[in-house]
Parts: structure tokens; sequence; C-alpha cells
């Protein structure tokens, strides 16, 4: 995953740091951090604002990065032990005098060497076939969270809708004339179609909400939002003059959002069109000084926003990620089951060739002591691959039947070549270590049909 272009190196690092300490201490330590810095901006990323995905990239590469690190000494643990028992064999070869016995030797010694070998290449394959998994769960995870959000919002204001008994075609007609030309009488006309209504909460509320809806959708282009935020301006000004109060605090609530996704989605050249704009805002104090401060730094703001979003629907999303984890650990558990297997089969391997080495010992040559082979390959937490043990010793299926893709489905064959995972990870990925852009918007019309109805 390329680092997002909108991550400065001060966000980096500290991004970099606490991926690190989090893959080296588990998920506590992240639990931990997000009590202390739940106010501060700058951790916005902890709680699915800009730079989350990037973040648990990170961790993911982190823990990858450990496990190989603990298997590459796992191994070389290995090889003294190895290399320990060969001395002995050469001993008991010298002293053989049956040269049926001598083969036998040879080739198990062979089949044993086969297949350490082979079941070190299959558990390096394992793993991206695990993180691919991981990374796909991840995808899946941000999607349902996206949107529930999304629903979330839509229900609102279609309660709001019906409380008022107006429809999105009534919003949709009173601004459309100035979504296509924006002159001065179409503004005019839309101002009093909205100043005609603003005896109503509800209908303040549910204006807000369809602004928000219309400029922040992914499909909105420029002019659109520009447009609908030159009739906010004319509003917010009626507003001030006229003191209705009920209508500018309504429009305050989602003015944030709606002027950095603008302003983040638009090229430099009509960013100067938004400044000022915002200059006018401030020069007239259309809102609060807290509200302009925000607007004057969108990326944060955006993010701010977008966390705040996941905390109001935490419970939906606590559900989410819940499953989610349940999905991986199920594979977890899967990888766990092979690799056992894989264990069992070389230490079967390992002790058949501990009983001819015997033998070869009790036909005339020194009695054989311990050969120092280890007992199975070390446990690790990783997938199979698609390859299959050579020979008898290998019956067990490799674990590749489980990879599923964001929609849910089965994939046969999936590349297992995908990138570190970016799943929020659960306990047990922490388990093997223990023991020794711009930002992502929550778009209205992600996985809808809302954008023909616009």
């Amino acid at each position: 995953m390329n680092c997002p272009d909108s991550l400065d190196s001060e966000m980096k690092n500290i991004i970099d740091k606490l991926a690190n300490f989090v893959a080296r201490n588990g998920p506590q330590f992240e639990e931990m951090t997000k009590q202390k810095q739940k106010d501060n901006p700058k951790f916005a990323f902890l709680f699915g604002g800009e730079f989350y995905t990037y973040y648990k990239y990170k961790v993911a590469s982190e823990i990858a990065q450990i496990n190989q690190k603990q298997h590459l000494e796992q191994q070389q643990q290995q090889q003294l032990p190895q290399q320990q028992v060969m001395q002995p064999m050469l001993q008991n070869r010298q002293w053989q005098s049956n040269p049926q016995l001598q083969e036998q030797i040879n080739q198990t010694q062979g089949q044993v060497n086969q297949l350490q070998a082979h079941i070190q290449e299959q558990v390096s394959q394992s793993e991206s076939n695990l993180a691919a998994q991981y990374q796909v769960l991840m995808q899946q995870q941000q999607s349902q969270i996206q949107d529930t959000i999304v629903k979330s919002l839509e229900d609102k204001l279609n309660s709001l809708l019906q409380v008022c008994e107006l429809t999105i075609e009534d919003f949709n007609e009173a601004v459309q004339p100035i979504i296509d030309s924006c002159t001065k009488d179409a503004i005019l006309a839309g101002k009093n179609w909205i100043m005609q209504r603003t005896s109503s909460e509800k209908f303040c509320d549910a204006l807000a909400q369809y602004f928000l809806r219309r400029i922040t959708s992914k499909e909105a282009p420029f002019q659109l939002r520009l447009h609908l935020i030159y009739l906010i301006n004319d509003v917010m000004h009626h507003c001030v003059r006229r003191n209705v109060e009920i209508l500018r605090l309504a429009l305050e609530t989602v003015v944030v959002p709606i002027f950095c996704t603008s302003c983040l989605t638009a090229e430099d050249d009509k960013i100067v069109k938004l400044t000022k704009l915002l200059d006018l805002w401030e020069k007239n104090k259309y809102f609060a000084p807290d509200t302009l401060e925000k607007m004057r730094d969108p990326s944060q703001a955006l993010s701010s926003y977008q966390a705040d979003l996941i905390t109001e629907n935490a419970q939906a999303v606590t559900s989410i990620t819940q499953a989610i984890q349940q999905q991986y650990s199920a594979l977890e558990k899967q990888h766990q089951d092979f690799v056992s297997h894989l264990n069992l089969q070389l230490a079967t391997a390992q002790q058949q060739l501990q009983v001819l080495l015997s033998q070869s010992g009790d036909a005339g040559g020194p009695p054989t002591s311990n050969t120092g082979l280890p007992s199975s390959l070390p446990l690790m937490t990783s997938m199979s691959g698609h390859q299959q043990i050579p020979g008898s010793l290998m019956s067990f299926p490799p674990p590749n039947s489980m990879i599923v893709s964001s929609s849910g489905d089965q994939i046969s064959g999936y590349n297992q070549n995908g990138g570190p995972p970016g799943m929020v990870p659960g306990p047990n990925m922490y388990g093997s270590l223990h023991q020794s852009q711009q930002p992502q918007q929550f778009e209205y019309n992600h996985g809808s049909n809302m954008a023909g109805r616009f």
C-alpha cells in the first residue's frame, strides 16, 4: 500500500511509531492510546478518520515482519540439531553391515529433508494467503461500515421529510435552476422557497441534511457543490439580517463537512472561490469562530467529522467489526489446524528415521544416542499454500477454500500475492508475538441507487 499523498512527515511518524508499538504489545495498547488521545485530532485515524486504512496496514505489516523474524530465528535454531544428527548417522554408516538397511536410512533421511523444506515453503506461501484474506475482510468491513453510516444519514433525512410532509423531489425542484445556471433570479427564487418554511424547526433540519446529502455525494460535480454553497451563503446572509437563528444553527451543523468536502475535491483554481466565501463568512460572522477555524483545515476537519459519525453509530460499527473478526478467527483456526497436521506428519517421519538409526546401531555399530532431530516444526500464524506434500506423508488438504470476497462470496484460487492485511486485528493475531490520500469519505450514494434520484 502506497503512502497517501496527503500524509505529511509528522503524521506518518506518529502512525508508524504507534503501529510498531501495537504490533509488539498487542491490541490493548491501541485501546489505551484511544482512551488517552480521544480528544486529540491528530489521532483521529484511530477512530476511522483520515489515514485509518494506512494505519491498519502498517500494524499488519509490522506484525508480518515480526513473525518473519521469529520464523528465521526458529529456522536457525533447528539447523544446529539437524547438523548434530549427521555425525552419529555417518558413524553408524561406517559400522553398517546391512546394505538394505543403509539404503532405507538414506531414503528416509532424504524424505525428511524434503518434507522439512517443503513445509517451510508452504508456510511462506501461506502467510501471503492469510494476508490476502485479511485484506479482503478489511475491505468488506470498511464497506459495511460506510453503508451503515450512509443508511443512518438517509434514514434521518427521510424521517424529517415525512414530518414536514415533503419529498426529495420537492427539494430537487427548488434547487435545480440554481444548479443549472446560478443566476440572481434563480438564487432569489430558491431562497424565497426556503424562507417561507423556516417557521418549522424540522424543515430547517431537513434542509441542512438535504444540503449535506447533495453536496457530499461522491458523484456531485464541483459546479453543483459551488452553486448550492452560493445558495447557502445567501440564506445565511438573510438569517443574520433577519435573525432567523433556527435556520442558521441548523446549517452550521453541516457546513463543515459540506465546505471541506468541496475544498478537498476541487482543483486549485476553483478553491479560490471557496476561500473567498470563507473570508466573507468570517467577516460577517455567519458562523461561530470555532466552526470557521475548522474550515481553514479541511483535511483535519473532515477526518474529525468521519470519526464522529463512527462514534454516533458505535453500536452498529462494533457489531460489524465483531462479525468480521469472527470470520478471521475461523480462517486462523483452519490455518492452525493445518500447520498442526504438518507438524504431526514431520514428527512421524522423524520417528521412522530414529527407528532405522537405532536398528543400524543394533546391527553392529555403536549404540545411537539422541539424534537431536526436532519433533516438529514450530507452529506459525499463517495459512497454507496450494502445493501438496510429495509422497504419502501428506494427506491433509490445505485450507485454501475459505478465501472470501468483499461481498462475502468464496473465491477459488485467490491470488496469494495480496498486500499486507488491514483489518482490525483480533487477539489471536497477536498471540504468536507475545508468546516469546485524501481522506476516505462516507458517500451518500455508496452502494445505493440514490444517485439516480438527484
